[in-house]
């Protein structure tokens, strides 16, 4: 392919990503209209949400494996395709059940989407520009952030929600066409292939007993009959799981990536990055509503700050890892964010909007830094034929550190915060304590740093050239 046509291919590439993450944030937008329309409960509502998180945990490193194996091209078509067919069904969806099928179709056209659209992308460009592409694709991820509460409150209030999903097809269909027509193929056929069933149906059961178990526990106590059994279930999958992957010669989850600290470093910095942005969705609309008394749509444009500094920082992340490597963006991004963290957890019932603001701009440029760098480091210390399974595991391993910290940060604020009573003047207890674990958790991660590699791409480029 010539110059334009990766460049466009890279933008259908984008725009398929950008549609997953802009989706699911317009989805959360639209969880109290959804309540009111199909009379269910919030219980039951959240299955709306969990749905999609299972399926997509579940088969992020499937598609992983067989993209590694089979070729890229079109298991991400077919990605793109099954997401928009996923949409267009849901804005149909007749009631509660229907809404949660289509919305758990849409996560398998995610989980083929996302492995396979950034190693398919980077891989458009030479190996000294993966920094600025992976910077490119934050940003897209950031825009949609940004744009997804504001399109989304938009498009609810005025057509309904079913057009949260309706919106979702053309631009799947453009997607898909172009990748189609304009991506070289990549299909290859390996000498033998024997996709692990047994692997794939238990890490399909210990993430549901997982997500399934904690979300029981903190509904109705973690000695409740249905936490203990689903959790003693996850359990007693682990050692079934291990022996069963190192039995198998195509496991769905390489255990040898265990084994590699820099792919385990990076790991460790994408849960922290996962597990602050979800807390700052979580606790920061509490925090502005029940301490300082915001309403909706000023909590809305306090918090949009920060998602606009994610979008304007990752081009620049990005460009700091293809000069210095990722060892570099994602130490800064990590003590930036650490001392951000850390400033939040010490805001006040008296903070004032500009400290907010500046708190939360701090942590938004510590978030940019990190992230892209992270993923492609998670990429680059795994062998190129493992790439899409990498980052499979990469996102499942986030997914589940994240749900997994969400419940323990609900039950810290069930325990611990009260709304500040007039005339407090401390740090508010609860929000206090798990911003400051938050904190701890991104120290940390400068300590895992060292296990990075160092070599920018430019200088693993020169080596493979003297080989």
């Amino acid at each position: 392919m010539n110059k334009t046509a990766n460049y466009v291919v890279f933008a259908a590439i984008v725009i398929a990503t950008f549609l997953t993450v802009i989706n699911s944030n317009m989805v959360r937008l639209a969880s109290p209209h959804l309540q009111a329309e199909l009379n269910v409960s919030y219980s039951n509502l959240s299955w709306v949400f969990n749905s999609y998180q299972i399926a997509y945990a579940i088969l992020l490193p499937v598609f992983g494996l067989i993209g590694d194996k089979f070729g890229r091209k079109y298991y991400l078509v077919a990605g793109v395709a099954i997401f928009g067919l996923g949409a267009l069904l849901a804005g149909l969806a007749w009631d509660f059940t229907s809404l949660v099928i289509f919305r758990t179709l849409q996560a398998v056209g995610a989980a083929a989407i996302y492995p396979n659209a950034l190693v398919a992308g980077t891989g458009l460009f030479p190996p000294e520009h993966s920094g600025k592409v992976m910077g490119i694709w934050g940003m897209a991820v950031s825009m949609a952030s940004v744009l997804g509460p504001t399109i989304g409150g938009f498009i609810v209030q005025y057509l309904g929600w079913q057009y949260i999903f309706f919106m979702n097809v053309p631009f799947a269909v453009l997607s898909s066409l172009i990748i189609h027509f304009m991506f070289k193929s990549d299909r290859r056929k390996p000498q033998e292939f024997h996709f692990d069933y047994r692997g794939t149906v238990i890490l399909g059961a210990m993430i549901i007993l997982l997500i399934a178990g904690l979300q029981a526990g903190s509904e109705g106590g973690w000695s409740s009959p249905r936490a203990m059994i689903m959790l003693a279930g996850f359990a007693a999958c682990l050692p079934l799981f291990k022996k069963i992957e190192e039995n198998c010669d195509q496991p769905v989850i390489d255990l040898e990536m265990f084994r590699n600290r820099a792919f385990l470093s990076a790991v460790y910095v994408g849960c922290v990055h996962l597990i602050a942005i979800q807390g700052l969705q979580f606790l920061m609309p509490i925090y502005l509503a029940s301490v300082k008394g915001f309403d909706a749509v000023k909590i809305g444009f306090m918090l949009l700050p920060q998602a606009i500094v994610r979008l304007a920082v990752s081009p620049i992340a990005g460009m700091l890892e293809d000069r210095f490597g990722p060892k570099v963006p994602i130490a800064a991004g990590l003590a930036i964010r650490s001392l951000a963290l850390a400033s939040i957890g010490l805001l006040t019932p008296h903070s004032t909007n500009t400290v907010i603001t500046l708190t939360l701009l701090l942590d938004g440029l510590g978030a940019a830094l990190m992230w892209s760098p992270s993923l492609n480091a998670a990429i680059n210390s795994s062998p190129k034929e493992k790439a899409s399974s990498a980052t499979g595991l990469f996102n499942t391993i986030r997914l589940i550190a994240a749900s997994t910290s969400m419940v323990l940060v609900g039950l810290a604020m069930d325990k611990l915060f009260t709304a500040a009573p007039q005339g407090a003047s401390g740090p508010v207890s609860g929000f206090f304590h798990v911003y400051m674990a938050f904190a701890t958790l991104a120290a940390v991660g400068l300590i895992t740093t060292r296990y990075l590699k160092v070599h920018t791409p430019e200088e693993e480029r020169v080596k493979l050239l003297q080989r």
